[in-house]
């Protein structure tokens, strides 16, 4: 039984690799992952059109 859980981990994919995403993308995971009032006083030192490219993301 403890062979398979390893045997189970060793074949498990990632939901998905971190490597391959943007920039832009990882901003967005980086403030979804902050509490709200940290995210917004990141949010108020960017540009409108970096706003609008990160909620694009």
């Amino acid at each position: 039984m403890a062979d398979e859980k390893i045997e189970d981990k060793k074949d498990a994919k990632p939901e998905f690799d971190v490597s391959t995403l943007t920039g832009l993308q990882k901003t967005a995971f980086l403030l979804l992952s902050l509490k709200e009032e940290d995210a917004a006083s990141i949010l108020k030192s960017l540009q409108p059109k970096e706003v609008q490219y990160v909620g694009q993301a």
